[in-house]
């Protein structure tokens, strides 16, 4: 064949290509983003009880699934209703077998609220507790199951869009006492107010799921009592709100989320069981009892309903995503716990902090479209998080702490300086907050570079 010959039926190749409409440069990698979402309640049997000082249930809690799918890529992203998690694996595991994600795509968090279980194998050396923490495992395990198979029933063609706006329910709970810095409520100290929303809607307008992010601990009846001496579980202020947020929304059977942000020093405003300090400056804690309900009530109302006003303000949405996610680890500086929690619950004004080592700290972050999802196992400080936020190259930036596993605080370089609580109570050292910022932020830049070129 002589050149010009392969010339021309190259160029007739070509011309053919153009008029059937195929475009290899323009045709995007992935398809229509396809969504689901379902919940389930965790049905605890009433033999759980008395256990873990619980002696019944105020309000139920809920495992919520959000499965995304590009037709390239699937994703998961997992809600329960649990102070933390600690068999994050298994329940992964059921995850994976149900919708047919792998381990690697799902993010899977507590909703943090401190009024439920904990689910940790072999925590107590008495046997008739740990046979109830496996029947309340048991229980959780068959909710995440159930929730994730309605996710998959649930599979339609969706868009999704992204907004920001202002609650005022939180509080940084860092206050200065005359025995030192102590659990309280300083108006003072920094808080992000910020409220991230992210909607999911399907091609008919009709919302899916509403996935709010905000930093505050759900906590309002930490430690609580009824007035009958009882401690009851509740799904606490995410429950509220997400609730609030589901009934405006009843006859569509929207799922609400919540989803933690740096809330490591951030406390509900009012609070039932609350400390305050005296005309002395000394902290005192009061209960008030059944009365913290409509506190909690209230409080709710507030976060879900300015989540549905920033709900309501999304006009970009997006149809056709890049979903993926990254993983990467940063390495810290590890410090010793307290021996005894009892014996360090309390101000003081000198702390010697110990260097025990180091730690390694997993950094998980989700892309879709212009939404990244940063996930991170410690409860940051709230700056922490609203810096990440702002040095994020990504349009839209929620950072979700517990996910994927919990490790207790890790406070920003101040608090050390400080002895608060949450930098005493922490196994990672000084200046590992301000590391993992920076590693988060370069993970960001490489990602948003990454989707770029693929554009």
């Amino acid at each position: 064949m002589n050149e010009k010959k392969r010339i021309f039926l190259w160029i007739s190749f070509l011309i053919m290509l153009i008029q059937s409409g195929i475009c290899f440069a323009a045709q995007a990698p992935y398809g229509t983003l396809q969504a689901g979402a379902g919940e389930t309640l965790i049905q605890i049997p009433p033999e759980f009880f008395p256990a873990q000082g619980f002696d019944g249930i105020h309000d139920p809690l809920y495992v919520k699934t959000l499965l995304l799918d590009n037709g390239v890529n699937k994703t998961a992203v997992v809600s329960i209703d649990m102070t933390s998690l600690g068999n994050v694996n298994q329940l992964k595991s059921i995850i994976q077998k149900t919708a047919g994600i792998q381990p690697d795509n799902i993010f899977i968090y507590a909703a943090h609220n401190f009024s439920s279980p904990h689910v940790f194998p072999g925590m107590t050396e008495n046997a008739a507790e740990n046979k109830k923490t496996a029947m309340f495992a048991s229980a959780l395990a068959k909710a995440v199951e159930a929730a994730t198979q309605k996710a998959v029933t649930g599979m339609q063609p969706a868009s999704i869009g992204y907004g920001t706006g202002i609650s005022n329910v939180n509080i940084n709970r860092d206050e200065l006492t005359a025995g030192g810095w102590w659990h309280g409520s300083n108006e003072t100290g920094y808080s992000d107010k910020e409220l991230s929303v992210m909607k999911i809607d399907s091609l008919s307008g009709k919302p899916l799921a509403i996935f709010m992010n905000y930093s505050v601990q759900s906590s309002i009846m930490d430690e609580s009592v009824s007035n009958q001496g009882k401690k009851l579980i509740s799904t606490d202020l995410a429950g509220a709100a997400t609730k609030y947020v589901e009934d405006q929304y009843k006859e569509d059977g929207t799922v609400a989320f919540f989803g933690v942000g740096a809330a490591g020093d951030q406390a509900p405003i009012f609070m039932a069981n609350r400390y305050m300090t005296d005309n002395k400056g000394v902290s005192i804690r009061t209960d008030i009892h059944d009365d913290g309900y409509i506190l909690l009530g209230l409080i709710g109302e507030r976060l879900g309903y300015d989540a549905i006003k920033v709900s309501r303000k999304i006009i970009d949405k997006q149809t056709s995503v890049d979903l993926s996610v990254i993983h990467d680890s940063v390495v810290c500086k590890s410090q010793k716990m307290p021996m005894s929690k009892t014996a360090d619950m309390k101000p003081v004004k000198q702390y010697t902090y110990q260097i025990d080592g180091e730690v390694k700290v997993p950094i998980d972050i989700m892309k879709i479209g212009n939404i990244a999802l940063v996930g991170i196992q410690p409860e940051l400080a709230s700056k922490i998080g609203a810096d990440i936020k702002k040095g994020s190259p990504v349009k839209n930036t929620m950072v979700l702490t517990m996910v994927n596993g919990a490790a207790k605080y890790m406070a920003d370089k101040d608090s050390y300086d400080k002895f608060t609580y949450e930098a005493r109570n922490s196994k990672y050292a000084k200046g590992s907050a301000e590391l993992v910022e920076n590693k988060i932020i370069s993970m960001l830049t490489q990602l948003n570079s990454r989707s770029k070129a693929s554009e």
